[in-house]
């Protein structure tokens, strides 16, 4: 019996694929969405309010953690109906390397921008040869951990630097009315990515994918 391994499963992928090497420089800000843990209270503690004494960031983060993130009743004592406060720190993924997007976040970028061009309706079966059989996998400066892991870096090849922002905004429900406040990690203009796309190449061509990622710049990153 014939025993196969990963090399020769694929060897066997890599022959029926085609393969792309992208290079993406961002014109827009990216912003985390990841609701934040333990480590990522502590990492917004440092950069965004500065705290440096680790005694005093252990108990800010405590504070957040247990005290501010989460929804909180708001309504005034002769109110009707239900005010609350929502409050969460979002972040952006990362690792020792830096911060990093996944795979899946740009498969569905091409995805999404393959059906906006009607690639999928044009040629049956392409779904499943980008959707199902596609693979993305970091590439060049992106390559810091896993290969699904496809990090941000700047021009030089090194980790960007990330920042936070306060979002705030007002809900309207038939309970009530919800203020939410958010502070999220961002990456910055100009964040570049570098992956390698894999599609099953009996049907698409070069010049489908350039009008794919020509559609891609407006669709944006997938979530």
């Amino acid at each position: 019996m014939k025993r196969l391994n990963e090399s020769h499963f694929e060897k066997l992928y890599r022959g029926q694929t085609k393969r792309a090497t992208i290079h993406i420089r961002t014109t827009r800000e990216i912003v985390g969405g990841l609701p934040a843990e333990e480590k990522g209270v502590t990492a917004f503690v440092k950069s965004y309010l500065g705290v440096t004494d680790p005694k005093e960031q252990q108990e800010a983060v405590q504070r957040i953690l247990h005290e501010e993130i989460g929804e909180r009743d708001a309504t005034p004592e002769e109110g009707a109906l239900v005010d609350s406060n929502v409050y969460g720190v979002c972040v952006v993924r990362r690792t020792e390397h830096g911060p990093w997007i996944g795979d899946w976040m740009f498969k569905a970028m091409i995805k999404q921008s393959s059906t906006q061009v009607g690639m999928f309706a044009q040629k049956r079966g392409t779904k499943g040869h980008v959707a199902e059989a596609g693979r993305i996998q970091a590439a060049g400066p992106s390559i810091k951990g896993k290969p699904y892991e496809v990090h941000a870096v700047k021009e030089d090849g090194t980790p960007v630097e990330t920042y936070y922002k306060e979002f705030k905004g007002n809900v309207n429900t038939p309970l009530g009315r919800r203020s939410i406040v958010s502070h999220k990690e961002c990456l910055p203009v100009g964040s570049e990515f570098y992956f390698v796309f894999d599609w099953v190449g009996r049907k698409l061509n070069g010049d489908d994918l350039a009008e794919i990622f020509a559609m891609a710049r407006q669709v944006g990153i997938g979530s």
